[in-house]
């Protein structure tokens, strides 16, 4: 074993009594984020309202769905960056990196020899490898009845073991390309789950194997009184250590490196950093030490996630552990800002005893600023009593209604969409995975307009809430704020234009100026 690896080991065995008991996160103190006015209706307003609700009810799909790309969005708040990418676009990544890829696993090389691998063209060459590639990377053509077909939940997930490594090697290109399709859907923010941190806890050897077991069973075991003690000797041992040290500045060098230029006056892009929830937990809480770390030292990291199957063994076991470890460090690190992966679950797919109290723990325990998914949400003891707290503490659901129908089996009036609209829970509208479940934003308020009968007022509003909930300061918050008002006013001028023109022209129902005509990035006329 080398000898930079014992400090880790030696800490990972250390006894209890050595450790300090660290403060425990207030929910009290959380406060709400500022309210976002939105402005009065102007005639032109009303007429934009009015032309909307008369393209809901002539079940226009294609001219809908033209007003909704315009309209703008505010911001993508629940955003996968490795599954924001389609299969396509980073086969043209892996061909420009000379990166293989086997035929048979549909796995890319990445940096390790693969014998059986060949270059991108050739692949391409074999007939329907394509069709293949695509199906397996993502889930168009998913077929439930197809024979060996995964489940759902694990067909999605699945999906990220064939691009998940090589998507960080793709930043340059990456952040590029979400910022062209933000100014393409009308969209000035994003914030995207970027990736964990890569610090690795030594795992070779029976010394290595011997202090993770350790480590582990510490973690299970420890009482609720003990379980800070272990916590914080964990952290305070990764933290001195070289390899954490290196790992976090590494990190945050590279994203800084790969985000200049980014930020433009129309845009800005925000990034969380994660650790990965099916894992034995002593890995778990590595990988969130040194995301919360990261997210301390540089102001590109707005907040720290959990993410991965939710409903997986190892996830549910410790799913009161990981709530315990993030309300730790949300007290040893009080600026870092912290969203959750909750209530992604259904009675489908765990066992009673499994559901009904993650998104309360995520909020009274771990300290979540916003939730994601929120599914189970309807399933705990006192629904009213925690959409009441959400209300009050100004925490929002993250819509993600093409991933909950795919992965969950959940739309239309099963979704709680409805229910949190009528009990005035905070909520913004997200894509989730754009490149796995092969959607977009414009989509996503196009299944809220058609499925979920909502009304212009509804659609801003979710529009204004995407920019209030985001994590940002509020002085960037006042500008993008500002942006959007200015934008929504053009916007609506053109749409009023558009209605008044199609109300008198006999001949051609999508004059020009109309949806059909006006792109992004024009001025209206």
């Amino acid at each position: 074993m080398k000898r930079a690896l014992l400090p880790l080991l030696l800490l990972l065995a250390l006894p209890l009594a050595q450790a300090q008991i660290a403060p425990t996160l207030d929910p009290n103190a959380v406060t709400p984020p500022k309210p976002i006015a939105i402005a009065p209706l102007t005639s032109a307003g009303e007429a934009t309202q009015a032309l909307y609700a008369k393209l809901r009810e002539q079940s226009d799909p294609e001219e809908l769905n033209l007003f909704l790309r315009q309209m703008p969005k505010g911001a993508d708040l629940h955003h996968h960056y490795s599954g924001s990418f389609y299969a396509e676009t980073y086969l043209e990544w892996a061909k420009e990196q000379e990166v293989k890829i086997n035929p048979e696993t549909l796995k890319l090389e990445g940096y390790k020899q693969d014998p059986d691998a060949v270059t991108i063209d050739e692949f391409l060459a074999g007939p329907d490898n394509l069709e293949r590639l695509i199906k397996a990377w993502s889930v168009a053509g998913y077929d439930p009845e197809a024979k060996d077909a995964p489940s759902p939940d694990k067909a999605f997930f699945d999906t990220f073991v064939y691009f998940g490594g090589f998507a960080t090697k793709t930043y340059d290109k990456g952040f590029k390309l979400l910022r062209e399709r933000a100014r393409d859907e009308n969209v000035l923010y994003v914030e995207t789950l970027l990736s964990g941190v890569p610090f690795y806890l030594p795992s070779r050897g029976s010394k290595a194997q011997a202090a993770l077991k350790k480590a582990n069973e510490d973690l299970w075991n420890a009482s609720d009184a003990e379980l800070p003690k272990v916590l914080e000797r964990l952290a305070k041992g990764w933290e001195k250590s070289k390899a954490f040290e290196k790992a976090v500045s590494g990190f945050v060098e590279e994203l800084e490196q790969s985000h200049e230029g980014i930020d433009t006056d129309d845009f800005l892009l925000r990034y969380h950093s994660y650790a990965i929830r099916e894992k034995p937990p002593v890995n778990v809480y590595s990988g969130l030490v040194a995301a919360f770390a990261a997210a301390e030292r540089c102001d590109l990291i707005v907040a720290v996630n959990l993410v991965g199957l939710e409903n997986g063994e190892q996830a549910l076991r410790d799913y009161r552990l990981h709530m315990r470890m993030m309300q730790f460090l949300s007290a040893r690190y009080p600026k870092v800002n912290v969203a959750l992966h909750a209530g992604e679950i259904t009675p489908a797919l765990v066992e009673a005893e499994d559901i009904g109290f993650h998104v309360r723990e995520a909020i009274e325990v771990a300290g979540a600023r916003r939730i994601g998914h929120g599914i189970d949400l309807l399933r705990d003891p006192d629904p009213e009593g925690l959409m009441k707290l959400m209300i009050e503490r100004g925490i929002p659901v993250e819509i993600n209604l093409t991933s909950n129908e795919f992965i969950l089996g959940v739309a239309g009036p099963e979704h709680p969409y409805g229910t949190f609209r009528d009990a005035g829970v905070p909520m913004v509208l997200s894509t989730d995975d754009q490149g796995v479940v092969r959607n977009d934003i414009v989509s996503e308020y196009a299944l809220l307009a058609t499925r979920h009968e909502a009304d212009y007022a509804q659609l801003k509003r979710l529009v204004y809430n995407n920019v209030r909930f985001a994590f940002l300061d509020d002085a960037t918050k006042d500008r993008l704020k500002d942006a959007l008002d200015a934008r929504f006013a053009d916007f609506e001028r053109a749409m009023a234009d558009y209605a008044e023109a199609k109300a008198s022209a006999t001949p051609d129902p999508k004059p020009a100026g109309g949806p059909a005509d006006l792109q992004l990035g024009d001025e209206p006329k």
